[in-house]
């Protein structure tokens, strides 16, 4: 019987992000089908589209974080008016505009 190993040659970093300021928050409101909010790329001071890589959304306590990846995050309001249709929502609607005229849908993972 012959046993192998391998020696752990990998070193990991802890990852390394800063919360949003409190004057960059949004607040979630209710849209046409679904809840949402808008905001645009240089509020989160991003230059383009594609950076934003798997988004989620992650609710504690009735307040909200949206991971846009993995050093981006936007601090998100929740009012008392739509807490209780969060619960039961399948999906939340984040518009992302530009700068110019127009504006790209995400549809974040809800944890």
């Amino acid at each position: 019987m012959t046993i192998s190993y391998y020696e752990n040659s990998k070193s990991y970093k802890p990852l390394k992000f800063l919360l949003p300021d409190e004057s960059k928050t949004f607040d979630l409101a209710q849209m046409q089908n679904n809840l949402g909010f808008v905001m645009s790329l240089d509020d989160v001071e991003m230059k383009d589209f594609n950076e934003i890589k798997s988004p989620t959304f992650y609710v504690c306590r009735n307040d909200g974080l949206l991971r846009l990846n993995r050093h981006t995050f936007v601090k998100v309001n929740i009012p008392d008016t739509v807490k209780g249709m969060l619960h039961y929502c399948s999906d939340i609607e984040v518009m992302v505009g530009n700068g110019e005229s127009s504006y790209n849908s995400v549809y974040p993972q809800i944890k």
